[in-house]
């Protein structure tokens, strides 16, 4: 009776201990602005799962933007551009930030942060981040277009839920632009040509205005 006494004392123990430590409160966010911009920003707060506040490691694990881009992170502290890893501890709702500094360029990234503790806990925050020379429009979320199949090999249609003409933009993961594509109608044609078999991203843009994207995927 002792020995499985202790046993389940040990248990107990190491069911507690592995808990996690901290959550986010969002871990996949977009970030947009215009290329003319000074900076900009989104934000997101870290919380402790008890009372309890928790020392953690940051690092930026990937920053897949264009090259002409600068980076800054605040977690609480602000860093100046070029701080890729720090140390901090998380109270309640503490500021987790990723600014932005375009320098002209527009393009779209990929910028990841992977925090841990101690103990083992971890996680990964996700900023989508685009820099346009058009107005951004503010919508729910909703693309106005859909693109199949997703994957491709060698062809993709766009079908569009309006009845204006549009202007397909598609930017290969380090936010070059790569093809351009004028559609008038329900449904249009993505040919793949000479891209690679890659991550890429297409925009719609309809009078000056961005209507959605799409992440492609085109394969072997």
């Amino acid at each position: 009776m002792k020995t499985i006494f202790i046993l389940l004392l040990n248990l107990s123990f190491l069911c507690c201990f592995s808990q996690t430590s901290f959550t986010l409160q969002e871990d996949n966010l977009n970030v947009s602005g215009s290329a003319t911009d000074n900076d900009f920003s989104s934000n997101t707060y870290a919380n402790p799962t008890s009372n309890v506040d928790v020392n953690v490691v940051w690092e930026i694990i990937e920053s897949n933007v264009p090259d002409e881009w600068e980076l800054s992170f605040c977690f609480p502290l602000c860093f100046v551009p070029g701080v890729t890893n720090a140390s901090t501890t998380i109270s309640n709702d503490t500021y987790l930030n990723c600014h932005v500094y375009p320098n002209g360029k527009s393009g779209i990234g990929i910028i990841k942060m992977y925090i841990t503790d101690n103990n083992g806990t971890n996680d990964t925050i996700t900023w989508n981040a685009t820099a346009t020379t058009i107005s951004i429009l503010e919508t729910d979320g909703n693309n106005s277009f859909s693109v199949y199949p997703n994957p491709f090999s060698e062809q993709a249609f766009i079908e569009y839920l309006g009845d204006n003409s549009y202007l397909a933009t598609i930017y290969d993961s380090k936010g070059k632009e790569v093809q351009q594509i004028k559609g008038n109608g329900a449904k249009t044609t993505i040919n793949r040509n000479s891209l690679a078999p890659g991550v890429y991203f297409i925009y719609l843009e309809e009078n000056g205005t961005i209507l959605g994207r799409e992440k492609l995927i085109i394969t072997n």
